[in-house]
């Protein structure tokens, strides 16, 4: 192997220097950070088969792009649209029988804060709505090959000429594709603006959210209703249920994760997903066990009084078992770092 490296005015190091930027934009066009990671490795792999064959016309970086578009684009054919709780039906009743959950490849899956400096070596600033699941999630309406344009043009601030080479595709039909693309997230744009930017917590907003988890690790139910938005929105996938406005959010709460008589105690553990604050959330038992990630909409400012959106992400299957202090601790493939 070392020979053939040797022989080859690119190595594998080459390739693997982008590995961290190929997931996060694999990610925006999936929605999916388990789609990301395999696309991202499968990218790489291809590449480093075809170094070959790799001609000088173009920047390694963008050869490696044009087949993890390619790539990402196969395997949205072949999948349904990912998407959030609320956009596939109307809100439930907190007092109807819970709903089963859907397969995970249904919901968009959260992206570590750990990897987003990584894939920005250059320590560029991420407008927070490159990064939101908010926009990742209004990203995925769009078809996924205007999708890619979009992402590259404005995200990644590809030129019209760069992005048609790499879609192989003329500069007006780009030029067009993008123009349909930011007409379209303009009508969404309310659902991902609002959203306090990553890593602008101040002391307000610290200590609204130790009082969040407070309530939770209590089983406060009246400190949660003085943290929430009337217009409260709780969702958790992979459960399909999802349930608006304080008095309904509230009631599930009751009947189920604040219910005394199921005598469940909750501990939190922070970490971050993004650009937002994240928890760790772990069911008390002789040894605590993880039950998911929480996340939660910050008010841009304390005006704005209160939580709009509490995301509680059910989902062991993501996750990877680690020792921790707090008996069974566990990060997702080491990609959600607990600080205590």
């Amino acid at each position: 192997m070392s020979i053939e490296l040797a022989s080859k005015p690119h190595t594998i190091e080459n390739l693997e220097s982008f590995r961290r930027e190929l997931q996060l934009y694999c990610y925006r066009l999936t929605g999916s950070l388990h789609d990301a990671e395999d696309v991202t490795q499968d990218a790489i792999l291809k590449a480093w088969q075809a170094l070959g064959s790799f001609r000088r016309d173009s920047s390694l970086k963008t050869w490696l792009y044009k087949i993890a578009t390619n790539l990402c684009l196969d395997l949205l054919k072949k999948r349904n649209r990912r998407t959030s709780p609320e956009l596939r039906r109307p809100a439930f009743d907190p007092a109807a029988a819970f709903p089963e959950a859907l397969p995970e490849i249904t919901w968009i899956e959260p992206f570590p804060d750990s990897w987003l400096a990584e894939a920005n070596p250059e320590h560029r600033l991420i407008r927070r709505e490159q990064v939101s699941l908010a926009f990742t999630t209004v990203l995925q309406l769009l078809p996924p090959r205007q999708r890619a344009i979009l992402i590259l043009r404005d995200v990644l601030e590809w030129s019209a000429e760069e992005s048609a080479a790499l879609l192989e595709l003329s500069v007006p039909a780009i030029n067009s594709a993008l123009h349909r693309a930011r007409v379209a997230l303009q009508k969404h744009q309310h659902a991902y603006n609002t959203d306090l930017a990553p890593g602008s917590l101040d002391d307000e907003h610290s200590s609204l959210l130790q009082r969040y988890i407070k309530t939770w690790e209590d089983r406060d139910i009246q400190g949660m209703v003085a943290l929430l938005r009337e217009d409260a929105i709780l969702t958790m996938p992979p459960m399909p249920g999802w349930y608006q406005g304080i008095a309904d959010v509230v009631a599930l709460l009751q009947r189920f994760p604040f219910n005394p008589e199921l005598n469940r105690r909750w501990k939190h553990l922070p970490t971050r997903v993004n650009g937002i604050p994240a928890w760790a959330m772990y069911r008390k038992l002789p040894l605590s066990r993880l039950r998911g990630l929480v996340l939660l909409k910050m008010p841009v400012c304390l005006g704005c009084w209160g939580f709009r959106r509490v995301c509680l992400r059910i989902n062991e299957g993501m996750l990877t078992v680690c020792d921790f202090p707090f008996g069974k601790v566990v990060t997702t493939r080491q990609q959600f770092p607990l600080t205590v």
